[in-house]
């Protein structure tokens, strides 16, 4: 059989595989399919022309379209991409009657580099496989097809070479696909000019005039070269005669189909398929070696780095990418052993109640203090005390001045996540003081503390930076300013890496006093992107990777600031609230042989979190 089916893994509708591809036999599909060329040239055949493809080069296989590819001069790295038909026509209900052509001449079009720059975004999302990327490379895809709607869906013809068209014109494109989706679709019909008059209620001779001024063949050129592209597919799909085939697209008689077959193809239809059925995929195989993920996203990152080096426009995003290589049994930097003690008044353990043994628990702590004014013996505050103690904690009562300090809303916000990590991780601190609530009403929310809950017992994210802390208990074998690599102890120890993208402006919201819309200003203005390739070296068997990721999208403060700051929440809302504040959590396994490979990017504020843990048999 002709026909290629795809096939889509785990419910993502793309197929993407990325590698050094010689040889393709012909065939053909009813999903889309892009061709992106990395590194090197192919020689692609789609219908009766073959293409030299070099590097930064897109070609669209639509539906139907009989093609095959092979390899070019030298070594070639080429990413195929398939996209599921059945899935994104939810959202593009035409996709499947699309005439996309990519395929351009021209040195520089901006719309073209705009193209490869989509595709190359949404190929190193979809093999980095961080937080959430199905749905991130689904979202991108949407967008790459409507830009292809918008830009690309048409073609004309140069030197009987099929090309995409050169007219900015969308309201005539956009009547111009209408025409040609009919055509196709309607191609072993009838159709005439009046038909097609009719569809876009125009005169017979304006739909003449636009038909042969952007493809460059009047309509009844265009009609036969449709029928004898489709017919193809009869010829290497099926055993019928040409006469069969000659009526079956369309063609009143033989000897004209064969007329204009031999016009575009330079042979008869019989010769044609002499040569071509035996080069079907159902007999010769796909030569198509899959590279490594790491060198793959080598290549994406080059091809990026080319194209905005070559961008005139400034770009006022930072960009940062690393490669850590990091030896699993290296030499410590220094121990990790945090000791949690926490305070809390009595008012915050009315509004906890048990829950607050919960909360201790988390942070493994043994230490509490009670913040209180009084000294009666019979106060709430030392009934509190008894009942701790009673239940193995050692506690103190101090001053409320111990938990007064300067205001900041930077510590309602995930700024004050980062800034916990970098000063516990690279600090000398061993015991760590927590303020556990705020003070005052319950339905005030945002109130610029440094607690870690809010006075109703939301967590912000400065409770799950300390969560976070508490597991970390071991050995800081690796640092830098946006990460850290940990050792547990043991003889199969766990691997904790640590990553925050920040800039110092960000850190010194918690260090200073800064108002609700500052603090939003300067989280909104920061867009800075972080890529950091991680290696474990010397590592083997099977691993649990557990990410957790909080980011300026996740937590309290945006949350309120989607609701533009109220001056209170009213209780009701506090579950929802308390939803949208968990940090997204990613769990899968990998099977590492020698190293061990992680992928971590950061765009704008964010914290991710990867525990590497061993199964053991």
């Amino acid at each position: 059989m002709l026909l290629e089916k795809n096939f889509y893994p785990d419910d993502f509708p793309m197929n993407i595989r990325i590698g050094n591809l010689k040889e393709y036999p012909i065939h053909y599909h009813y999903d889309i399919e892009f061709v992106f060329v990395l590194k090197g040239e192919i020689k692609l055949k789609n219908g009766y022309y073959t293409y030299t493809l070099k590097e930064g080069d897109i070609f669209t296989n639509n539906g139907h379209e009989v093609h095959a590819i092979y390899e070019g001069l030298g070594e070639n790295i080429v990413a195929v991409i398939q996209v599921s038909n059945l899935f994104f026509t939810q959202y593009v209900p035409d996709l499947c009657k699309s005439c996309y052509r990519t395929y351009t001449a021209k040195e520089y079009d901006p719309r073209y580099d705009k193209l490869k720059k989509m595709l190359l975004m949404i190929l190193l999302d979809y093999l980095k496989k961080s937080r959430n990327y199905e749905q991130q490379c689904i979202h991108s895809m949407l967008e790459f097809i409507q830009y292809l709607n918008s830009n690309f869906n048409l073609f004309a013809f140069e030197d009987q070479v099929v090309v995409q068209v050169k007219n900015n014109n969308a309201v005539l494109m956009e009547r111009m696909s209408r025409i040609i989706n009919y055509i196709y679709e309607n191609h072993s019909e009838k159709i005439t000019l009046k038909d097609l008059a009719k569809l876009e209620n125009l005169n017979e001779y304006y739909i003449s005039h636009l038909i042969k001024e952007f493809t460059g063949m009047s309509f009844r050129e265009l009609l036969c070269f449709a029928r004898v592209e489709w017919s193809e597919i009869y010829l290497l799909n099926t055993d019928k005669t040409i006469a069969s085939i000659a009526r079956e697209v369309g063609f009143s008689t033989t000897a004209f189909y064969e007329t204009h077959f031999i016009k575009w193809f330079k042979k008869t239809p019989e010769e044609h398929r002499k040569i071509y059925a035996p080069m079907a995929s159902n007999i010769r195989s796909t030569q198509f070696d899959i590279i490594p993920i790491n060198q793959a996203i080598h290549i994406i990152k080059q091809n990026l780095s080319s194209m905005n080096s070559q961008d005139k426009n400034t770009n006022q995003v930072q960009k940062l990418s690393l490669d850590i290589s990091v030896d699993a049994a290296a030499e410590p930097l220094r121990t990790l052993e945090p000791e949690f003690e926490i305070a809390l008044t009595p008012a915050g353990y009315d509004t906890l109640g048990i829950r607050l043994y919960d909360h201790l628990s988390n942070f493994n702590c043994k230490e509490v203090t009670i913040k209180t004014n009084s000294s009666s013996s019979d106060s709430p505050v030392f009934i509190l005390k008894r009942e701790l103690e009673q239940k193995g904690y050692k506690t103190a009562v101090k001053s409320t001045e111990v938990l007064n300090g300067f205001t900041s809303f930077g510590l309602d916000s995930a700024a004050h996540g980062i800034h916990i990590l970098k000063e516990n991780l690279f600090g000398q601190n061993k015991r760590i003081s927590i303020n556990l609530i705020d003070l005052g009403d319950k339905e005030t929310i945002l109130k610029g503390m440094p607690s870690i809950l809010t006075s109703g017992g939301i967590p912000k994210p400065s409770y799950y930076a300390y969560w976070l802390l508490s597991i970390l208990r071991g050995t800081l074998i690796c640092r830098g300013k946006h990460y850290a690599v940990i050792r547990a102890c043991g003889t199969h120890p766990d691997y904790f890496i640590v990553v925050f993208n920040y800039n110092e402006e960000i850190d010194r919201l918690c260090t200073r006093n800064a108002t609700v819309h500052e603090t939003q200003d300067v989280l909104h203005s920061f867009n800075d992107q972080l890529d950091i390739h991680f290696i474990l070296n010397h590592l083997s068997g099977d691993y649990l990777i557990s990410r957790y990721s909080i980011d300026h999208h996740n937590n309290l403060f945006d949350y309120m600031s989607k609701l533009n700051f109220p001056d209170s929440l009213n209780l009701s809302n506090h579950k929802t609230a308390l939803l949208y504040t968990v940090p997204f959590l990613e769990i899968y396994t990998e099977k590492v042989t020698q190293d061990l490979n992680l992928h971590i990017s950061l765009n704008g504020l964010g914290i991710q979190f990867i525990r590497i843990q061993q199964h053991l048999s």
